[in-house]
């Protein structure tokens, strides 16, 4: 798989491959993410050993790691019996000389021996003080890595000298993969998200439609059944958390929706959408002008293709199965509303990008809602989004600014920009207005996609 960006994160594990003392580096995030490709990516030209845990019993995973070892230093496989022999060994090798010691998918290890964090506690805290070698442990298991190697009670806690949370690419890192015009790209990126493993799996010499058919509605695709394998992985019983990912993307978002639309009793909702905060599926989203004690949020699906997935794969498995041509042609012939939504977090991007605004986001009270809203300060940006295919004219502009006296955020004191994001660009009236004014910007396709500098 070609490798994209996540130049910080190498950075990063240079600068501490470099350094003259242990290193001991945690890589987590969610499965596809990137991990393994970053791991072997910062292993190119130096001596390393990669080793990935696989689902298997105690003994069968210390004999594969011990081979794997002794294969790198050219001698006979040690017999180990347990996992206080194995890091011994571990310590033993890492002292001889300068190397990275990768371990991928470190949660298996620790379902096969609870104790395999203490074991690795010793090995850290005894034996590799005076090593110069690097060791790295990484896994996709959420709250297995959460809990058990980075969390307060874990025997592992504060050894660490550092991590990473690798997350999916934004648009602007995910345009750099996907080869299509920008227009197409946002209808592409509204089903793969940034997950980097859904972005490589679309051929981009092929049209959006077949490679919704042939990657994303073929029953033996990877992508076909991939958040159920998410759920599976993370939790014994996935079925009511299935069910509020299917509310949310039906448009369920708040608690009490949530509650009503899936039967869940509003007692133990709570409980069921903080597991699928921890394990980055859904975000807790509040007005950006809103203290941090609101009672104002809405729930969401972080990730684009399982909202995707949830919304169109998830109520018709059957029909695809039957006919995944014809169910392609419905669903990108019902993407607008999704790529409306895709595109105005696009735009929030942009903002983010190429202002001095530090929080930005969204803004609704009641019945109104504005698409963008960002702030610093005194300063308040407010902004509207069409993916429409008329021209964006004076009159969605003079709605902005009504909506804009309901913002009741630092009235009296601040300063007021507006900006216009519009698919398909703006009226000539509307160009002049903005050339007229300071406090108002317009944003076309080909401005947005300058600022992201897609290719």
């Amino acid at each position: 798989m070609e490798f994209y960006d996540r130049k910080e994160e190498l950075r990063y594990l240079q600068e501490s491959f470099e350094e003259d003392d242990f290193r001991f580096s945690v890589i987590y995030g969610r499965r596809r993410v990137g991990k393994t490709e970053l791991i072997k990516k910062i292993c190119e030209e130096k001596p390393h050993i990669y080793h990935l845990f696989s689902q298997d019993t105690e003994k069968r995973q210390i004999e594969r790691l011990s081979s794997n070892i002794a294969d790198y230093f050219n001698e006979p496989q040690p017999k180990l019996e347990n996992w206080r022999e194995t890091v011994e060994y571990i310590g033993r090798k890492l002292n001889e000389e300068k190397i990275i010691l990768a371990l991928d998918e470190f949660p298996y290890a620790i379902e096969s021996e609870k104790t395999v964090p203490s074991h690795f506690q010793y090995l850290v805290d005894e034996l590799l003080d005076d090593s110069d070698s690097m060791l790295i442990l990484s896994g996709s298991t959420i709250s297995i890595m959460m809990n058990q190697v980075l969390g307060y009670e874990s025997p592992l806690y504060g050894r660490r000298t550092g991590q990473i949370d690798l997350k999916p690419f934004n648009f602007q890192q995910s345009i750099q993969a996907i080869d299509y015009s920008f227009k197409e790209a946002v209808k592409s990126y509204t089903v793969t998200g940034g997950t980097p493993m859904y972005l490589m799996s679309f051929n981009y010499n092929k049209k959006l439609k077949e490679n919704l058919t042939e990657k994303v509605l073929n029953p033996n695709s990877m992508l076909f059944e991939e958040p159920e394998f998410l759920l599976r992985q993370e939790l014994r019983n996935p079925s009511r958390y299935s069910s509020i990912l299917g509310s949310i993307a039906e448009g369920y978002n708040k608690s009490n929706e949530i509650s009503n639309n899936t039967g869940i009793p509003s007692g133990t909702i709570s409980k069921y959408l903080k597991k699928l905060q921890k394990l980055r599926l859904i975000t807790r989203e509040t007005p950006v002008t809103a203290s941090k004690k609101t009672k104002r949020s809405n729930y969401k699906i972080t990730d684009n293709y399982i909202s995707f997935w949830y919304r169109n794969i998830y109520p018709q498995k059957s029909a695809i199965e039957e006919k995944p041509d014809k169910t392609a042609e419905e669903i990108l012939a019902n993407l607008k509303h999704q790529t409306a939504e895709t595109f105005e977090q696009i735009c929030r991007e942009t903002v983010q990008k190429d202002t001095e605004y530090s929080q930005v986001g969204r803004w609704w009270y009641k019945e109104d809602e504005i698409d963008v809203t960002a702030t610093k300060d005194k300063k308040i940006l407010l902004g509207e989004v069409k993916w429409t295919n008329q021209k964006t004219g004076l009159d969605l502009l003079k709605k902005l600014e009504n909506k804009s006296s309901k913002v009741r955020w630092k009235k009296g004191e601040r300063k007021v920009e507006y900006a216009l994001f519009s698919k398909e660009g703006f009226t000539k009236n509307l160009q002049q207005e903005a050339e007229n004014r300071s406090d108002l910007k317009t944003h076309n396709l080909k401005e947005i996609k300058k600022i992201m500098k897609a290719k």
